[in-house]
């Protein structure tokens, strides 16, 4: 079985918006209010806009994964806006126009590929090292392609800042480490699965998974 380093994305992004994280029940949820709305007149209006700011804020941190987990876009339209428009649903808006995602729920990419993936996440704090053990798939059950490419999207909420992976062909087994940056904590990481063609022209939704501590 294989083993090597794969490289963090070289840009990682970090927000430049009001979108702040918190904890409950165990899980991890993001949050943002619309401190001013032009010309918004009804309750509606400002739930739209409070949903639109917190996911275009979010864009923006995950610009590099949504580059490469939204390739099938209309006319017009941008791999943000494809983001946008594939969480809308998830959002909730409170009485005081707040708007909240459940992170478990996120989707970095999206597309008609199948969204099944055996891959294990592992953190080991000797040298920092975030492992991914990788194993084949059968495209029989899945109607896949072996050849399509798996990839892994780190959101780390304290800094908000977000790094992709390159994994390894789903039809093959091994393992990809890589070392997480100084200023990332493994506790604040949220890890997204997806999956590309070969030719990155279609793209599956994202599978959020759990990281494990060795």
């Amino acid at each position: 079985m294989a083993e090597y380093q794969a490289p963090m994305a070289e840009k990682l992004r970090k927000s430049v918006g009001n979108v702040t994280y918190y904890i409950m029940h165990g899980k991890t949820f993001a949050r943002a209010k619309v401190a001013h709305v032009k010309n918004a007149k009804t309750p509606k209006q400002l739930r739209h806009r409070a949903t639109f700011t917190m996911l275009v804020q979010l864009a923006r941190v995950l610009i590099e994964t949504t580059r490469t987990g939204f390739p099938e876009k209309a006319k017009g339209r941008s791999s943000s806006n494809e983001f946008v428009r594939a969480n809308k649903n998830f959002v909730e808006v409170d009485e005081n126009y707040e708007a909240t995602i459940d992170l478990e729920k996120l989707q970095v990419s999206g597309g008609k590929l199948p969204c099944f993936f055996e891959v294990t996440v592992t953190y080991n704090a000797d040298g920092r090292m975030l492992t991914f053990q990788q194993e084949a798939q059968s495209n029989s059950l899945l109607n896949s392609d072996p050849k399509d490419l798996l990839y892994a999207s780190i959101l780390e909420t304290k800094t908000n800042l977000s790094g992709i992976v390159s994994l390894r062909a789903r039809g093959e087994s091994g393992v990809t480490s890589i070392e997480l940056p100084e200023i990332w904590t493994v506790e604040n990481c949220n890890v997204y699965l997806f999956a590309t063609s070969e030719n990155g022209y279609l793209a599956s939704p994202s599978q959020h998974v759990k990281i494990t501590t060795a």
